[in-house]
């Protein structure tokens, strides 16, 4: 895989039950009308959620993916199977508050082997994964409005209220 992006930490193991658990705090931690609260994830949970999801999707061609959270970016890396081999992949993106009280994510760079995405790619990706993002919070927490996000040595904060 000359070329191809490392991995940006240790191994994470999933955990089916990890991921469960996360599912659980995120459900207690939606804030009741009218009042304010904040949950705290890490990279191990962030990532047996996004593998457990994976596995309702089996036709995605990634695995072993991978979610770590250092200096204010989200680093999702995996491997991604292709015709004859595979390699991984790489995207790193930071989460900011749009003036709605959204989430935002800023897709700032995606490398799958040593293919490195264009940025209109990038645009159009970015788009999708928003309003995918916006159409969840809509459905499982109508009037959220997130007020803060803090990423920081394996760890993301989010509080909001509704």
């Amino acid at each position: 895989m000359d070329g191809a992006p490392a991995r940006p930490g240790d191994a994470i193991l999933p955990s089916d039950t990890i991921a469960k658990e996360a599912t659980l705090l995120l459900e207690k931690s939606l804030p009741q009308p009218g009042s304010l609260a904040s949950v705290t994830l890490t990279e191990q949970q962030l990532t047996s959620w996004l593998a457990m999801e994976m596995q309702n999707n089996p036709d995605l061609p990634l695995s072993d993916i991978q979610v770590y959270l250092r200096d204010d970016k989200i680093q999702v890396w995996g491997m991604v199977a292709g015709a004859s081999n595979s390699t991984s992949a790489l995207i790193v993106g930071k989460l900011s508050i749009d003036s709605s009280g959204n989430p935002v994510l800023g897709i700032e760079s995606l490398q799958i082997g040593q293919q490195v995405i264009p940025g209109i790619l990038l645009s159009q990706m970015e788009e999708w994964l928003n309003q995918s993002l916006l159409d969840q919070i809509n459905d499982q927490a109508p009037g959220l409005q997130v007020m803060n996000v803090n990423i920081s040595s394996g760890l993301i904060t989010i509080s909001g209220m509704r």
